[in-house]
């Protein structure tokens, strides 16, 4: 009875405890079992893979972070940091290919485009000192008044008159033609004027041959007027001397009036006058084309003025080198003839010729010194800029 007693005393006890310990639940309150807060125990088991999803969602926010240039959250600022860094070096790895392939592309560019305007400068200085020749014998040796300025300047009619005196003295001692008659005759010469029409017929198209129609004719009427002055009786004889007299002063007139070295480039003359034109025109457009593409296709004006500098002073170097070799050489004074008068007249033309050549050399050089003053201060400008 005992064990019985004990038996119900302790389940009694035991129901007892438990009633005691039973929370009181009140509307919309929840039993808190041990196991954490939440909902229920179950909600543990799913936590790793929220954290996974969370962790994605939070890589994914960086990254838009990144790109849209907004701040990191401070939870991700490591992995932030660690990002940046890398695009940063990748930019700048990747600006300084951008920047050396730009430079070297750029430099390239600038090497082919100073070879392009070096080129165009050789080309303006070749053009101006081709030009440079053809004005230079336009006006010398396709000038009239050039070869008569020579001429005149050298003493040649003078001189032509002494020495056809002595020769027409020469033939007429064997006639018994006194050198009184020689000298009156030779003097009343108008040796310029039979020059002149001969050196015109070399640039008219004309024949070049001298005429001795004027000269037989003026030297028969002088004669006959001299037989009349001393009573010189005139018969057969005297007929055939003065017929043989005649002519050969007349040959000796046609060698001291005409000018072998000039009748050998006289017949050239007249036919190339028409292509010099042409090419002095040619030429002359040609540089100004050049001229203009090298001013007008610069961006900056100091170098407009750099190219156009080197092809003037490329120009006036080159034409300068033809009367200096010729003057250094000395040439032209060992040209060997017979005559006083053409050694003369040869030395003097071919002198001034060449002393013609020295002013396009210093036109030249006034354009060479004007253009590189304008290029040093423009450049000035340009480096103070």
């Amino acid at each position: 009875m005992s064990n019985k007693n004990k038996h119900t005393h302790s389940h009694e006890h035991e129901h007892e405890h438990r009633h005691m310990h039973k929370p009181e639940l009140k509307p919309g309150e929840e039993i808190d079992l041990g196991f954490g807060s939440g909902n229920n125990v179950f909600a543990n088991k799913r936590e790793p893979a929220a954290e996974k999803e969370k962790d994605s969602a939070s890589e994914k926010d960086s990254s838009r972070d990144i790109d849209s240039g907004r701040k990191p959250e401070p939870d991700d600022e490591q992995e932030t940091d660690a990002d940046d860094g890398e695009e940063l070096e990748f930019r700048n790895v990747h600006e300084h290919e951008h920047k050396h392939k730009h430079r070297h592309k750029r430099k390239k560019g600038s090497r082919v485009k100073s070879a392009v305007y070096i080129f165009l400068s050789f080309m303006l200085a070749f053009s101006l000192f081709l030009l440079s020749i053809c004005l230079t014998l336009r006006m010398t040796v396709f000038s009239n008044d050039f070869m008569m300025g020579c001429m005149a300047d050298t003493g040649y009619y003078d001189m032509v008159k002494d020495e056809m005196a002595d020769k027409f003295k020469s033939v007429g001692h064997a006639s018994g033609l006194p050198d009184e008659f020689v000298d009156e005759f030779v003097e009343d010469m108008d040796l310029i004027e039979i020059e002149r029409e001969y050196i015109s017929s070399f640039y008219s198209g004309k024949k070049t041959l001298v005429d001795t129609m004027h000269f037989k004719q003026d030297l028969m009427a002088a004669l006959d007027r001299y037989i009349e002055k001393n009573n010189i009786d005139r018969n057969k004889a005297s007929e055939e001397n003065l017929s043989y007299l005649v002519d050969h002063m007349s040959k000796v007139y046609v060698n001291m009036v005409s000018i072998p070295f000039f009748s050998v480039v006289g017949n050239y003359l007249y036919k190339l006058d028409t292509p010099l034109r042409a090419a002095e025109i040619g030429l002359g457009v040609f540089a100004l084309v050049i001229a203009a593409i090298i001013f007008f296709t610069n961006q900056y004006m100091h170098r407009r003025f750099r190219y156009l500098c080197y092809g003037f002073t490329g120009a006036f170097l080159t034409v300068a080198v033809i009367p200096s070799v010729v003057m250094i050489s000395g040439i032209i004074p060992k040209i060997n003839l017979d005559d006083r008068s053409l050694y003369s007249l040869f030395i003097g033309y071919m002198t001034s010729l060449f002393n013609h050549f020295w002013i396009y050399v210093g036109i030249l050089a006034f354009l060479s010194c004007i253009s590189f003053a304008i290029f040093i201060v423009k450049f000035k400008k340009a480096l103070g800029k």
